[in-house]
């Protein structure tokens, strides 16, 4: 596009008063006049239509680009979801025959704290080292057992600003606390989507929970810690709800990139992290029929980006004000 707008500036501005005037120099003359006219005329057809040829192969070239990323990234989308499918069944499995021996781990400690006889500092120590670690392992368990479960969410119409402002209430001490500068942008009369809402804001927590990490552990004060959470219409007709989660914390590393949806990936291993969180929610946004895909840079930026059909309602609510 550019390219065509850049001949057709050339051509006004220098080769079509040089071009003009060679002809005029070319045929002088009154007995040439018809001949000069007719050779300008078609210079400025043949101009055109090369600018329109020129316009159309452009036009052309962007949609092969665009069609070759989509397909691109459908492709990507079907490898993850068969990925998790395989994976899920495993992790089903696997839960369950942890989980009964480690509920028997849990309560005979239990019943060896709750026992009334003298003990050393070291041996309380160790007994709820026993209980925290083990709890630990349940909730790594409970989280495989969601990720495995296969059964269907109960979708229904509701409003992505609502899991937004009850998700983020939940961390406004905290953001404040680390001095993190929170944004919520969202634009008026937000299309419903169809979800469970519950599920819903459990994705949206762990992006916010993720978000908070990363800016937590920014070293770069000169720059300040910013969050932000953006959602408008996209697609021709508006009919895709697009919502963004952007951090300017600690970023990804590239290698990382395709790897942060995978079951057990995590970079926090060290405190706590089990690497489930984004595996969960990639296949709760895949079963709402949407996607979710991630941009980031290490040290500058991470941007995760929903996607979601439009409900088409006539039912709308402004949700802008809230913030």
């Amino acid at each position: 596009m550019l390219l065509t707008i850049g001949v057709i500036a050339a051509w006004e501005v220098s080769l079509r008063p040089i071009f003009f005037a060679w002809v005029d120099t070319r045929y002088p003359g009154e007995s040439n006049a018809q001949l000069r006219w007719n050779i300008k005329q078609r210079f400025e057809h043949f101009l055109i239509s090369f600018t329109v040829d020129l316009l159309v192969v452009t036009m052309l070239l962007r949609l092969v680009h665009r069609e070759q990323r989509q397909r691109e990234e459908i492709q990507r989308q079907l490898y993850q979801t068969s990925k998790l499918a395989s994976i899920g069944e495993l992790s089903a499995g696997v839960a369950h025959e942890i989980n009964n021996p480690l509920n028997g781990v849990i309560n005979f400690a239990q019943l060896l704290k709750d026992e009334e006889r003298p003990r050393s500092e070291f041996e309380e120590q160790m007994i709820d080292g026993i209980i925290e670690e083990s709890e630990r392992i349940a909730q790594i368990v409970r989280g495989l057992l969601t990720f495995a479960r296969a059964d269907t969410p109960e979708l229904r119409q509701v409003h992505f600003a609502d899991a937004i402002k009850t998700s983020i209430a939940l961390f406004g001490r905290q953001f404040e606390k680390d001095g993190i500068t929170v944004e919520i942008d969202l634009e008026r009369d937000l299309p419903l989507v169809q979800a469970d809402s519950s599920r819903l804001r459990q994705v949206v927590v762990n992006l916010i929970s993720n978000a908070h990490l990363a800016l937590k552990a920014k070293t770069d004060s000169s720059q300040p810690k910013l969050f932000r959470i953006s959602a408008r219409r996209a697609g021709r007709d508006g009919e895709i709800v697009h919502v963004e989660f952007y951090d300017n914390g600690v970023g990804i590393k590239a290698e990382d990139l395709n790897k942060v949806f995978d079951p057990f990936f995590t970079t926090r291993r060290e405190t706590g992290g089990t690497g489930l969180g984004l595996s969960i929610s990639f296949g709760i946004i895949r079963d709402f029929g949407g996607s979710i895909r991630v941009e980031s840079e290490r040290g500058k930026f991470t941007r995760f980006i929903i996607e979601l059909a439009a409900v088409k309602s006539l039912l709308t609510t402004d949700y802008a004000d809230f913030v």
